[in-house]
């Protein structure tokens, strides 16, 4: 054999070595993505599973007691005077018969506002955990602190939150007479478990407080 001849077939034994092992590493890469997908699809699901709520609607609810606003100075019938606090506030109420909660509980607090001497606060009420209709009472749970008294209780509470299927998100809300605050402290809990949020609405933000 000539000795070009002998370099001809090493460089085509290479070269077709080198084409069989790329062929191997694109076809572990295709099986190693294949697979990725597969278990992308699966935890997908399980979270659908997991996380399939459904929020009620409250067309029906009732509408929070109106709060008579005539004698004061301060009366607001412009919405465009509504100062609005957004926020994402979630807390765990833990299930206390003693407290009207008979199942554990995710609250969300969506928002605050102000308009006159009205001050009200959407709340959804959730429980991943219920195997029955459980219930919750916002009004001993979410109140205004008062440093110098006791505190107060909501007026009026809107939303269905006697009667909550399993699985489901109820939406309400918390309604509070107040002289035009600018700045208020909201209570979320009961017993040891308690949090305090401090609404400003001078400056329309909020925060997690802690109070001696």
């Amino acid at each position: 054999m000539k000795y070009n001849e002998r370099i001809f077939y090493i460089v085509l034994f290479a070269f077709l070595l080198f084409v069989m092992v790329g062929f191997y590493f694109v076809f572990e890469k295709i099986a190693s993505v294949k697979s990725d997908v597969t278990n992308l699809e699966l935890s997908l699901e399980i979270l659908k599973r997991g996380t399939d709520t459904s929020l009620q609607t409250n067309s029906n609810l009732p509408t929070p007691t109106p709060v008579d606003n005539s004698n004061t100075e301060t009366k607001n019938t412009n919405t465009g005077n509504e100062i609005k606090i957004p926020s994402t506030i979630v807390f765990e109420l833990k299930a206390n018969p003693e407290k009207k909660i008979s199942s554990d509980i995710i609250l969300n607090i969506d928002s605050g506002t102000l308009s006159g001497s009205t001050l009200t606060f959407v709340i959804k009420a959730t429980s991943l955990d219920a195997t029955s209709s459980f219930s919750f009472s916002p009004k001993d749970l979410i109140q205004i602190v008062s440093l110098d008294g006791d505190n107060q209780k909501a007026s009026s509470i809107s939303g269905e939150f006697s009667n909550i299927q399993p699985k489901t998100t109820v939406e309400g809300m918390v309604v509070f007479r107040a002289e035009s605050p600018k700045i208020v402290i909201l209570q979320v809990g009961y017993g040891d478990d308690i949090r305090f949020f401090e609404f400003n609405f001078e400056t329309k933000t909020y925060k997690e407080v802690q109070l001696g």
